[in-house]
């Protein structure tokens, strides 16, 4: 079994067992379950070695294989129920203490920079998640913003998304332009990058934004909202953006709005400020 059928078995099991558990109590009795899971792992090796007088060898090393299996599998499911991504949090992991060991004296898997030993150093980088937008406004320079969802979050925003592999910005904002408002806007001049931290929800993201130009009329009776994604849209002058937008993604607004007019040059943004 290769690495990404085991994760999609472990995203199963934890499916599965959502819907027999309170969410509020999956993850603590997920962690607990560890417990139950390396007693029996013990008992196993109990059995392996006949320290039991009494009993004598009652396992064999196939059944305490399979015991040190559902340790792993269970720890690899309470992963999954604490963070969005248990793959790659489990390779950051093990490239880190992979590094470690080689620092601490280990023997290198193969030449540096090859083979499994460049797999775990690329693992042990961090991750960074990237996002594209497109700023679309109207004839009255009003921004064009879309209500969007996210799982249980709502909130407005440019139209655009996260990249996917091997998606440049640009396509990546094209692509999802079109796939949230029905509009196929080719990126003009990016404008602006932005940086936001880690949050619990994601790694740190970047944010590319384009410049989607002005929407003539027709375009603007074309729009169609992507169902289940986006459930209402506007334009909106800067007072109407300010009372939906989150405090810094307005404040980059602002910032794009000044680019695209020439009253402020390029530059790049941590979390909607600019960059001391």
């Amino acid at each position: 079994m290769d690495s990404t059928l085991l994760w999609q078995v472990i995203t199963q099991q934890k499916t599965w067992l959502d819907h027999h558990t309170d969410p509020a109590q999956a993850l603590p009795l997920r962690v607990l379950k560890l417990t139950e899971e390396v007693g029996e792992a013990a008992a196993a090796l109990i059995g392996l070695t006949g320290q039991n007088p009494r009993k004598g060898i009652t396992h064999t090393t196939t059944d305490l294989a399979a015991e040190l299996c559902d340790v792993m599998v269970t720890a690899a499911v309470a992963l999954a129920t604490l963070v969005d991504n248990p793959e790659e949090t489990l390779n950051e992991h093990v490239g880190k203490l992979y590094t470690r060991s080689l620092t601490a004296g280990a023997p290198p898997l193969s030449p540096l920079g090859t083979g499994p030993d460049h797999a775990a150093w690329a693992a042990s980088l961090p991750k960074v998640v990237a996002s594209a937008s497109l700023l679309l406004t109207d004839k009255t320079n009003r921004t064009l913003l879309v209500h969007q969802t996210h799982g249980s979050t709502t909130l407005w925003n440019l139209p655009g998304g996260g990249l996917e592999a091997d998606e440049y910005p640009a396509q990546a904002a094209r692509r999802e332009t079109l796939e949230e408002i029905g509009l196929d806007i080719n990126p003009g001049t990016l404008l602006m990058l932005d940086w936001r931290p880690r949050n619990d929800a994601r790694p740190p993201l970047v944010q590319y934004v384009f410049d989607g130009g002005t929407l003539t009329d027709e375009q603007t009776a074309q729009i169609s909202l992507q169902p289940g994604e986006i459930f209402d849209h506007g334009f909106f002058d800067l007072d109407g953006a300010r009372e939906r937008l989150e405090p810094h993604t307005f404040e980059r607004l602002v910032r794009l709005l000044a680019v695209r007019d020439g009253t402020e040059s390029f530059r790049d943004l941590e979390q909607g400020q600019l960059r001391d």
